[in-house]
């Protein structure tokens, strides 16, 4: 079971969405442009990019190649799978799995093989068990982890509250939410990628800024939200001695998305560019 955490922030016309930049593992350029195509974006001046902290320059070209997004030659998204994976069913355990020895005093919620234990746990009775009887079993399994202090029934059957060794509490969902998995045909890939391409070439037009990174996530706003952050943030970067002191004076200055990692990732790639320059102050 996996917690996910979604934080989204507005403040005027600032708009942060944090979520982690694809990195492409999957595809296979090669493969994926021969069997589906390039689309070419148009030049585009307005906008901003920035990839881990680097400001790149316009014009920017959104290019989609095979299934992955491109802005001038930067894989930022790949949001279809290629090549298509084949269909896997799940393994259902045919015995009660024991708890491996792996599992100790020290382990979290976030350790593999806590996850995978606790994941076969779950297959196994929620095959054999229903309602409460499922929930209670679950809670059981839960208490007897040596990483956890209490686990008991949250709001509902559905629902584990469990308090870790370290005080942290957790509200996990047994019964996982129901969702369709989409059935990815080259069809489907194409239509998928070429709105998600247009959609980043649309918002660079507009002036809306992506600042993205493999450390710090995606934060992306619009054309008054580059004014607000890039005015601030530029001098700030100029100014200061390291990343720590960034991350200080943008949380005083009222920016407190910008943490740790971004602070590191911007302050590491900070630019003079006189361009860069121009552009804000065109925008004041």
């Amino acid at each position: 079971m996996k917690r996910v955490t979604i934080l989204v922030l507005a403040v005027s016309a600032l708009v942060i969405a944090r979520q982690p930049l694809s990195e492409g593992a999957t595809i296979d350029p090669q493969s994926a442009v021969q069997e589906l195509g390039t689309t070419e974006g148009i030049p585009i001046t307005n906008g901003f990019f920035f990839i881990n902290g680097k400001y790149i320059d316009p014009p920017y070209v959104v290019t989609r190649k095979g299934s992955g997004i491109f802005i001038n030659g930067y894989l930022v998204e790949q949001p279809c799978p290629w090549p298509i994976p084949e269909k896997q069913n799940s393994a259902v355990p045919v015995e009660d799995p024991k708890m491996p020895k792996t599992i100790t005093d020290k382990s979290s919620i976030y350790d593999a093989d806590l996850l995978a234990y606790m994941g076969n746990k779950r297959a196994y009775y929620e095959s054999r068990l229903h309602g409460k009887e499922f929930a209670d079993i679950m809670v059981k399994a839960y208490a007897e982890l040596p990483c956890v202090k209490e686990a008991k029934q949250g709001r509902d059957f559905n629902h584990i509250d469990v308090t870790w060794g370290n005080g942290q509490v957790d509200h996990i969902r047994i019964v996982p939410f129901s969702r369709k998995i989409p059935e990815w045909t080259r069809e489907s890939i194409l239509e998928r990628t070429d709105k998600d391409r247009a959609n980043y070439e649309n918002r660079l037009g507009k002036g809306d800024y992506y600042f993205l990174g493999s450390a710090h996530g995606r934060m992306t706003g619009t054309a008054d939200g580059a004014r607000m952050v890039l005015s601030i943030l530029c001098p700030i970067l100029e100014t200061s001695k390291n990343a720590k002191e960034v991350q200080q004076r943008m949380a005083q200055a009222g920016f407190s998305f910008f943490d740790e990692k971004a602070s590191e990732a911007f302050f590491a790639n900070r630019s003079e560019s006189k361009e860069l320059k121009a552009r804000i102050a065109q925008m004041k």
